[in-house]
């Protein structure tokens, strides 16, 4: 079993700073309940692309009013957890028009990829 380092012992180029896959969707799954309708990892986590020159891709959806280019603020908490993440936040009506028809590019890449945590 690997352990958990201390912050400032942990390995910059390990993207799950010590964790395996397992305890890294347990931490984020605790630190989420209650605060999120659902969570989903995107991109190469979980993939055999997956590597230590890449980061957690996540999006969640949550009913909100604030601006998209504010909403991951209230999340800046799971970067203790991960310092390299990509946090990405949409209400549900936003996620289901983004991914019902996505548009060539990011879109398709990102529903090809949808993997539920949350």
């Amino acid at each position: 079993m690997t352990a958990i380092l201390e912050r400032d012992e942990r390995d910059e180029r390990d993207p799950l700073y010590g964790r395996t896959p397992a305890q890294l969707e347990r931490e984020l799954r605790a630190a989420l309940a209650g605060r999120v309708e659902s969570a989903w990892f995107f991109g190469s986590f979980g993939t055999e692309h997956f590597g230590r020159d890449r980061d957690i891709d996540l999006l969640l959806v949550v009913r909100t009013t604030s601006p998209f280019v504010e909403r991951s603020r209230a999340f800046a908490d799971l970067l203790d957890i991960v310092p390299r993440m990509d946090i990405l936040v949409y209400t549900p009506e936003e996620l289901a028009s983004l991914t019902a028809n996505p548009s060539p590019g990011f879109w398709r890449s990102v529903s090809a990829s949808l993997r539920r945590l949350v």
